[in-house]
């Protein structure tokens, strides 16, 4: 969030922003922001849930095998579970995907990357079938994908997909910032 003269609030500076977005959100809406699952923020925000279901659902990580690694398979079944357009609510915008700005642009380009460069698509098919098959801890996240040019601001955050019990919902770090 940036603030109205272009700068990142502070830390210190969170209960007067927050204010203002009180102040914003019970204006326009008759009553103050309580929590993400209730009132105008589920309507807002409700969609992500489903959306990461949906993601789930393309990416069929439980149906890969070992054998896939390298094929292209894999890398393609995270692109479908990253590009969705569907009707309604049902559109990826957490993840920047779209060709607007050129291929570089794209959050996900080395998985688009992978169809044209074998090497490539062995080591990201690997690293993907690791998250979400595997068992890595957390912490280690970070040191296993940032070889292959993944980061997420400096912090360990699973792919942007989330994998069986993990808490990061759809948004997450298949980006290239």
């Amino acid at each position: 969030m940036k603030m109205e003269n272009g700068s990142v609030p502070k830390p210190k500076h969170f209960p007067s922003v927050f204010d203002r977005f009180q102040t914003l959100v019970t204006e326009s809406w008759g009553a103050p922001f309580v929590a993400f699952d209730e009132g105008r923020a589920v309507v807002w925000e409700g969609y992500k849930e489903r959306l990461r279901e949906r993601a789930l659902g393309l990416l069929r990580a439980d149906a890969w095998a070992e054998t896939d690694i390298g094929s292209g398979v894999i890398a393609q079944r995270a692109i479908q579970a990253i590009e969705i357009q569907e009707t309604g609510d049902m559109v990826n915008n957490l993840v920047f995907w779209q060709n607007r700005f050129g291929h570089a642009n794209r959050d996900h380009r080395i998985l688009i990357e992978c169809a044209s460069e074998p090497k490539l698509c062995r080591e990201v098919e690997a690293l993907l079938f690791t998250l979400y098959r595997g068992d890595v801890a957390d912490d280690r996240i970070a040191g296993a994908v940032a070889p292959l040019g993944f980061r997420s601001g400096g912090t360990a955050r699973r792919p942007c997909l989330g994998r069986a019990g993990g808490a990061c919902g759809v948004g997450g770090a298949v980006d290239g910032r």
